[in-house]
């Protein structure tokens, strides 16, 4: 009988020391894990028309998770629905016939970082609450197309605690890479343009928290 305590004892501190051991690695784990606010995050995208007239938009997040220990490190999902340039019968009609956002698959897309340059170094500023700043390698996710960009990214904590990951400057996306060209060609026929050009110029502004 008291053989069979030991054991059971035995059993008991491995199960706890295991247990134990766990909670402490999630608990380093999440030191790096963030999620977003949606709320003071954003897209603006400036595109290019007839002469030379930019017309400059936003969209809104549906979500994001940043986290430094695993691939991808940022996950952006962003909401197609929300295109907004202060017009309102652009904005449907961006809505509507470029972006197709009747068509389920194209009402999110997804910016996807797989990888940080130097993210070792990345680690060790925001634990010195320092900025951070460095190219990114990722991927833009939209229309069934699949392209890869190269944002410069900067990254730090802000007052009030939050990380603020944002572009330092806009990279560009060629409409005709994502399948759009055909949609453009509607746009620009509905609303009586000579020309939109093929580039669109994307800025990032995303705010997380634990």
């Amino acid at each position: 009988m008291k053989t069979t305590i030991k054991i059971l004892s035995v059993f008991s501190i491995i199960i706890l020391a295991s247990c134990s051991s766990s909670d402490s690695s999630k608990s380093k784990k999440s030191d790096y894990d963030y999620k977003m606010d949606v709320s003071s995050s954003e897209v603006r995208l400036t595109t290019v028309k007839d002469e030379g007239v930019k017309v400059k938009g936003f969209l809104n997040f549906k979500s994001g998770e940043l986290d430094f220990t695993k691939s991808p490190q940022l996950k952006l999902t962003i909401d197609m629905t929300t295109w907004n340039s202060g017009l309102k019968l652009r904005d449907d009609r961006v809505q509507n016939i470029f972006f197709d956002v009747a068509s389920k698959v194209n009402q999110t897309a997804e910016l996807i970082v797989y990888k940080i340059d130097q993210d070792k170094h990345i680690q060790k500023a925001l634990a010195d609450k320092q900025m951070y700043m460095g190219s990114v390698s990722a991927k833009l996710k939209f229309n069934g197309k699949t392209i890869n960009v190269r944002p410069m990214l900067k990254i730090g904590f802000m007052p009030n605690g939050k990380l603020k990951a944002s572009t330092t400057k806009p990279f560009e996306v060629k409409i005709s890479e994502l399948g759009l060209d055909e949609n453009l060609k509607k746009l620009m026929l509905v609303c009586g343009h000579k020309n939109i050009e093929d580039v669109v110029e994307i800025n990032v502004v995303t705010t997380f928290s634990k």
